[in-house]
């Protein structure tokens, strides 16, 4: 019984302390914009980086961004696709992809860069085909690690991720166009 007890406690204080890093976590994103976009760059790309080199702060930048608990299990594949993901966009780097491809003085953007291209809504929605989130040019294609399970949604729409990386501009150039092979803009 006592133990019984003490299970419903910690599930208790684990719920509890999820919801408030959760509100910890939106109101730092809220206080971030407020910084020149470079430094908001900078930190992004800061974490990125320890994520690739460090599999805890990957798996915490992974909880943060999402919100969803990841165990051990689960967390490696994802772990080791993102190595590979991050890995492949750096080595594309000739292409116009990749988070190293954006203007780090420009403004968070949520629509795209490139003259003509129409902003995404739901009258106008993305055409699907996830191409942009993933490295489908590689011999063994990774995707972001954002992406949903489903694969048919970000889970990092509209955060800071999206508006200052090239997520939120995409299409960027018509360079970006044809390294991701996008139907919708093609």
């Amino acid at each position: 019984m006592d133990s019984e007890l003490r299970g419903k406690r910690m599930t208790r204080f684990f719920a509890l302390l999820h919801k408030y890093h959760q509100c910890f976590v939106s109101e730092c994103a809220k206080w971030i914009r407020g910084f020149p976009p470079w430094m908001v760059r900078s930190l992004l790309a800061f974490d990125i980086v320890m994520a690739f080199f460090n599999p805890f702060w990957g798996w915490w930048l992974l909880y943060r961004c999402t919100g969803e608990r990841y165990s051990l299990r689960r967390y490696i594949p994802v772990y080791i696709n993102y190595v590979r993901y991050c890995w492949q966009h750096i080595t594309h780097g000739d292409k116009d992809t990749g988070f190293f491809k954006t203007d780090w003085f420009a403004e968070p953007r949520s629509e795209p860069l490139l003259a003509g291209a129409m902003a995404l809504t739901r009258e106008n929605p993305c055409a699907t085909c996830i191409n942009c989130c993933t490295t489908h040019w590689a011999k063994k294609p990774a995707r972001c690690p954002f992406l949903s399970a489903d694969g048919f949604g970000c889970r990092v729409y509209k955060s800071n991720f999206w508006d200052y990386t090239n997520c939120g501009r995409f299409p960027h150039s018509q360079g970006a166009i044809e390294a991701y092979q996008c139907p919708r803009y093609s």
